[in-house]
């Protein structure tokens, strides 16, 4: 998807038919100045799919929420979100915004929603663009299931969001536009807040430098729940 189109309705990533079931892997990628007011289930919807799903966003805007599963099926392999640009969970005024969500109200899953299965793994890597919703790694409101891991590797971007799990043990950076709650922060890259950004950590482990507007602070505190012996 890509160049100026505007996408009106759900984008599936296999059959919409709950009797099809698509053998194969799936991958949607999204980029240039491509709108979407609505969600993006690239696990298919009352399907699923055997193989493994990708989402690729590097650009364009995104009103809805994205799954990397289905929307109440099951994929048998793993399912990956990769965000390098791009605006998501992001209200757009146009000719069409009657029919969008104000910014922050959708967000972005690695797995399905309700009662759909990802067998395997669950990953969304953030290496750029800006989130306005929440990132959430695994399941959609309790209802859905990932059997495998899951896993945010944020390296870059920004996150506008109130609550994800950050990752940043592989280095890079991750900017905190307003007030956010992260459940767990696993450290070793920068992490630049935004002036007046309260932040609240639920796990801090590891080193990760701490800046405001990219102006490093001598000495940073971060009040968290569980503290690990490395942080």
């Amino acid at each position: 998807l890509g160049g100026t189109c505007g996408i009106n309705h759900n984008t599936i990533g296999a059959s919409r038919n709950k009797n099809a079931f698509t053998k194969g892997n799936v991958e949607i990628t999204i980029e240039d100045s491509a709108y979407s007011f609505y969600s993006i289930y690239a696990g298919g919807y009352e399907n699923g799919v055997d193989g493994n799903v990708k989402v690729v966003v590097n650009g364009g805007d995104f009103n809805g929420s994205i799954f990397g599963g289905s929307y109440a099926g099951t994929v048998t392999g793993n399912t990956c979100v990769e965000i390098n640009g791009g605006k998501l969970c992001y209200y757009k005024v146009n000719i069409c915004s009657s029919g969008s969500s104000v910014a922050g109200t959708k967000n972005v899953f690695g797995g399905g929603a309700k009662g759909s299965i990802v067998k395997g793994t669950s990953t969304i890597r953030l290496n750029g663009g800006s989130v306005y919703g929440n990132i959430f790694a695994d399941e959609f409101e309790g209802t859905s299931t990932v059997k495998g891991t899951s896993k945010v590797i944020a390296t870059n971007g920004t996150i506008k969001a109130d609550q994800a799990d950050i990752d940043l043990s592989a280095g890079g950076t991750v900017s905190i536009g307003v007030s956010s709650v992260i459940r767990k922060l696993t450290g070793g890259g920068k992490l630049v807040l935004a002036p007046c950004a309260k932040l609240t950590v639920g796990t801090v482990s590891g080193v990760s430098e701490v800046s405001i507007n990219g102006k490093p602070l001598p000495v940073a505190y971060i009040s968290a729940a569980n503290v690990d012996t490395s942080a």
